[in-house]
């Protein structure tokens, strides 16, 4: 456990105003008193600010069983006074403070399996000693000239096989933190010791240490706006211009290494983060003889990766029309009865099958029935608030054992498998200053001006929007043997990406597509004669008896449209798109050490999905020549 204080103070010595004269005796004496008794009071304080630290390490590391983890709590908590103006006592002080929490942890498995002898054995097989060839007799010999210790033996072992996926896991690590602050304008005491008043009692131990309206969960649980105005902590100034503000900021970020089977790796990433401001005139209000919040403001974001693989496959028919859209559509009567049973628990819905208030265009209805379709959740189930959305891990898995078996190793030398799958939400919020609620239930009163009459929400959504890639589905890196130095490379991509936003103003679902395959070959021909060495004359440049001839080609085909889904017409209309091809070929051929020379050929072909954009076919092509100035 560490812990560490910094505290810093800048404060002016007033000396009383006009000339000095020395001549005057009593004057001069006055005047040095009043010096000397503000040097004493150490002067007027302008500015405090102190910072604590509190660090307290696991210890993990002080029990055999669990020394293979490793974690620590981190505390960090601020706070900052600062004088009003001189010429402006009336507006009060203003004091901030901030506090940040941290986790850390970490675990590598591998130092936990390595206890045991047995699973040590089982990750890391000890090799068996092999005879001296001169001392194995000819008799010991097959008719290739092999021994029996010699020939590859294909053994199964069941119990082995199990233990290596039990134990899959190697390393898992998570960080989280929390950072929140606060800014309260008007505050009427001094900063004397260590941050409090006079009286050792404003802001109070709390505040100086950075706490926070919120608990250790994130959940509102004070104010300390309105703790401070009850105290008579606070100016009486109807006319303060300056923002009490809130800010909340959380992330949470995880990451596990998993080998499943030899020579096959998986990276599974997970995070989220969750982003508030808070911001309000907090002031005294004459009229009514108390403290209010004039015009309060609050904004958010939320970003989280999620698992939307159930319906990265589901395809458009003819006109466009998905079953991922109908569910959509469907699902909005589901949740409509949800929060209808949440709410005023009427007994019967509407003509057209939504409970009163939460309407078929009722963000609150929309939202969860966009999140249920897109990710293949049950509309009964699914998170009715988009913030708590549960994240979900993204992977990456690379295999690279082929090239262990005598087939592919006779011709690859590198036989690479990849696949990557990364699905992210993300979302923002304001506050609806029209938003009205029962001070009893807390339930929403006001209607907006619908067709149907909705509730109006505390919170109104923008966008919410799902970004999907699967960069690559599959692909495969290859370099093929070869009797000579160079090495064929072969490179193969199928991707698939997916992009929609859910727009709140328009009621439009925006999906664009993406399906893609990349080929890519690259062949080096090593140790060519130079067809530009010159024997004869002086030239500027020394050439290359020999050189490298380096060519390349890549073709990419991919088919990318824009659908815009409206749905109160209940339309999908293709709005964008193509399919494009696209073959480059280049050879480079070093001429000398400084100049290089490339010839190019670069075709692209496209055919659009809309009748206002039309067919192109473009090619570029030539030869360039680079030099380079470098000694």
């Amino acid at each position: 456990l560490t812990f560490d204080f910094n505290a810093g103070a800048q404060a002016l010595v007033g000396e009383p105003v006009g000339v000095i004269d020395r001549s005057d005796v009593d004057l001069f004496n006055a005047y040095r008193d009043t010096v000397l008794n503000n040097l004493r009071d150490a002067g007027e304080v302008t500015t405090y600010n102190h910072t604590l630290n509190a660090r307290y390490r696991l210890p993990f590391d002080k029990l055999p069983l669990v020394n293979f983890m490793t974690g620590d709590a981190q505390y960090e908590g601020t706070y900052r006074w600062d004088r009003a103006p001189f010429s402006q006592d009336t507006i009060g002080n203003t004091i901030q403070n901030s506090r940040k929490l941290s986790l850390n942890y970490q675990a590598n498995f591998l130092t936990l399996y390595n206890k045991v002898p047995f699973l040590k054995d089982v990750l890391s097989p000890p090799r068996a000693p092999r005879r001296p060839t001169r001392d194995i007799n000819n008799e010991d010999r097959d008719g290739f000239g092999n021994t029996e210790d010699e020939k590859i033996k294909l053994e199964i072992k069941p119990l082995e096989h199990l233990l290596r996926l039990i134990m899959m896991i190697e390393n898992v690590s998570a960080t989280y933190s929390r950072n929140e602050g606060m800014l309260l304008p008007g505050y009427a005491q001094r900063a004397r010791y260590a941050g409090f008043d006079e009286n050792f009692g404003a802001p109070g131990w709390e505040f100086l240490v950075g706490h926070q309206n919120t608990n250790l969960l994130g959940d509102r649980t004070g104010d300390f706006a309105r703790f401070a105005a009850d105290q008579g902590w606070l100016v009486q100034q109807p006319n303060l211009n300056q923002q009490f503000t809130e800010t909340y900021t959380e992330t949470f970020n995880a990451r596990a290494n998993l080998q499943p089977f030899k020579h096959m790796k998986v990276e599974l990433t997970a995070n989220r983060n969750i982003t508030r401001n808070y911001q309000s005139f907090y002031r005294y209000n004459e009229d009514l003889q108390d403290w209010l919040n004039d015009t309060p403001n609050e904004t958010g974001q939320y970003s989280a990766t999620i698992f939307t693989w159930p319906t990265a496959f589901v395809n458009d028919d003819e006109s466009f029309d998905s079953d991922i859209w109908g569910n959509f559509l469907n699902y909005r009567r589901t949740i409509s009865s949800r929060l209808n049973d949440q709410s005023y628990q009427l007994d019967e819905p509407e003509a057209n099958g939504y409970f009163i208030g939460w309407g078929p265009t009722s963000q609150e209805v929309t939202i969860p029935a966009f999140m249920a379709a897109y990710m293949g959740l049950d509309p009964d189930n699914v998170e009715l608030d988009v913030f708590n959305t549960p994240i979900a891990p993204n992977w990456r898995v690379t295999f690279d054992g082929l090239t262990k078996s005598p087939f592919f190793k006779q011709y690859f030398k590198r036989f690479n498998i990849n696949h990557s799958y990364k699905s992210t939400l993300t979302t923002s919020y304001l506050t609806n200053l029209s938003y009205e609620e029962d001070p009893l239930t807390g339930l929403p009163t006001a209607f907006d001006q619908s067709d149907f009459g909705n509730f109006i929400t505390p919170r109104q959504y923008n966008t919410v929007s799902i970004s999907e890639q699967l960069s690559p589905l599959i692909g495969f890196d290859m370099t093929l043997n070869a009797a000579n130095e160079s090495e064929p490379q072969v490179k193969v991509e199928i991707k698939r990406d997916r992009n929609v936003v859910f727009g709140l103003t328009n009621y439009q679902i925006t999906e664009t597509k993406s399906h893609t395959l990349v080929i890519g070959t690259g062949y080096t021909l090593r140790n060519i004669p130079n067809p530009f060495l010159r024997t004869h004359g002086k030239l500027p440049v020394q050439m290359l008896d020999e050189t490298d001839l380096v060519l390349r080609c890549d073709v990419n085909i991919r088919d990318n449209s824009t659908i815009i889904r409206k749905m109160q017409e209940r339309q999908n209309q293709v709005t964008a798109g193509q399919k494009l091809i696209s073959i480059k070929f280049s050879a480079d051929l070093e001429v000398s050490s400084k100049l290089t020379l490339r010839a190019f050929y670069d075709h692209q072909i496209t055919e659009p999905y809309i009748s206002t954009s039309f067919a192109t076919s473009n090619i570029n092509s030539g030869v360039s020549l680079r030099f380079n100035l470098n000694q």
